[in-house]
């Protein structure tokens, strides 16, 4: 984007943010893969997404001060803040700190500043904003739907790259392996497949309120958008990817509903059939899952040497954005690249944020489940539309936290622009379907 191209989105998108907050929030729900635009301000760098995220804080602080007010007077005038009596909150706040100072202890302050700003501070703000907008189921709905849409768009320019062989980067086109946006093939996958739940999820509230062609319509519309999804994670060659998502829709499935887990009995029962009578297929599923082809080598290569320089700074790690710098001297293989994280979710955490980040990461995700969990435990036994909407949202939401951390094994599904405003979008999800379910069942007691 040109400079008068920036001026004028950012002019129609404040203008928007203005009249329209939340709408202004589907919006960067939508555009979170344009983190990829990138300008600087002066000497500061940023993105189109961290300008739309910074912008909408802005207007809500201006436009909310006066509850915001009223709830800090409140708090302290009762020796306590309200939002901090939830655990999820008081882990944000640890979250914060052990970046902050991951940040001053980083070898490149420069570069850690860019991520603490990008992957901490922002998608907490993100997600205070959501939690603050987001009340009603009927509020919820438009952000899930921005999201498969969003998916759906990175997805469908990725099948259009695979035809067209249009804009793969020159070191994937000898295997026309696609990116869509992103710059590299595994991006894909990580940004679909959390998504594909909700999804599934849509699909399944939606389909269980009507009946005939309009239900019809609805399956068909799903598998569609399912198999645009499928289609450009296998093009991406994001093998992970598309075995978790696989592992992960049966386990739901399995759970959901009884017809559901018919279907997955019968499924698994397939799978099981042909991998028995397939000798290439069990050694391709030997190779994937014990790591035993090139990318799994390296992966445990850098994990393997890793682990040493954990044992020298246990509490501190590598600081934010440090593991490269204080990872060369612990690395012997030196026909293997040196990477910016470890490529493991709980060795990412530990070596960006330390040890009180990695807890803190831990402690986000585990209250964040049990939210869901109790939400769950607050609906289950009813089957209205409400409780119908928040179980299969809760649901949903427990196998996008599935995706992610098993992918998170070999990958990295946090540290990037989109992927961790999504989390926090998941955790802020989460939180709003928590709270309506107290609701809701305070409301038949």
């Amino acid at each position: 984007m040109e400079g008068i191209e920036l001026i004028i989105f950012f002019t129609l998108f404040t203008a928007l943010s203005c009249v329209r907050l939340y709408w202004a929030l589907v919006v960067i729900v939508f555009l979170l893969p344009l983190y990829i635009i990138r300008f600087s301000l002066g000497s500061i760098p940023s993105s189109l997404l961290e300008g739309m995220i910074l912008i909408v804080t802005g207007v809500w602080l201006i436009q909310k001060r006066k509850e915001l007010f009223f709830d800090i007077k409140e708090g302290i005038r009762h020796h306590h803040i309200a939002i901090l009596e939830t655990r999820i909150f008081r882990a944000a706040i640890l979250f914060l700190i052990a970046a902050s100072v991951s940040t001053i202890i980083s070898s490149d302050i420069r570069a850690a500043l860019g991520a603490l700003r990008a992957y901490f501070f922002e998608p907490v703000l993100f997600f205070l904003i959501f939690i603050s907008l987001v009340k009603t189921p009927k509020k919820l709905t438009p952000i899930i739907v921005a999201s498969i849409l969003s998916g759906l768009s990175i997805a469908l320019l990725a099948v259009y790259q695979k035809i067209t062989g249009w804009n793969i980067p020159e070191i994937w086109m000898a295997e026309r392996r696609v990116t869509s946006l992103f710059p590299y093939p595994n991006a894909v996958g990580l940004y679909l497949a959390p998504i594909i739940p909700l999804l599934c999820g849509w699909y399944a509230y939606y389909s269980s309120k009507t009946q005939g062609w309009k239900k019809k319509g609805i399956w068909f519309v799903s598998s569609i958008i399912f198999f645009v999804f499928g289609s450009a994670i296998f093009f991406a060659k994001t093998e992970a990817a598309l075995l978790v998502v696989t592992i992960s829709l049966f386990g739901w499935a399995l759970f959901f509903n009884k017809k559901t887990r018919q279907r997955a009995l019968q499924g698994i029962a397939l799978c099981i059939f042909v991998i028995v009578i397939s000798q290439p297929l069990q050694g391709f599923l030997k190779e994937k899952i014990f790591l035993q082809d090139w990318s799994g080598y390296v992966r445990r290569t850098v994990w393997t040497e890793s682990i040493p320089m954990l044992k020298d700074h246990p509490i501190t790690g590598a600081g934010l954005s440090g593991y490269k710098h204080m990872f060369t001297p612990y690395h012997t293989k030196k026909f293997i690249e040196v990477f910016l994280y470890p490529h493991n979710i709980i060795l990412n955490f530990w070596t960006e944020t330390g040890l009180y980040g990695l807890i803190a990461f831990l402690l986000l995700w585990i209250t964040s489940v049990m939210m869901l969990v109790q939400t769950l435990k607050n609906v289950w036994t009813h089957h209205d539309d409400t409780a119908t909407f928040l179980n299969v949202c809760a649901q949903s939401v427990l196998v996008s936290y599935s995706i992610i951390v098993i992918h998170g094994l070999v990958d990295v599904p946090y540290f990037k622009n989109d992927l961790s405003v999504f989390f926090w979008m998941l955790i802020a999800i989460s939180f709003v379907l928590y709270t309506l379910s107290k609701s809701y069942e305070k409301k038949l007691s």
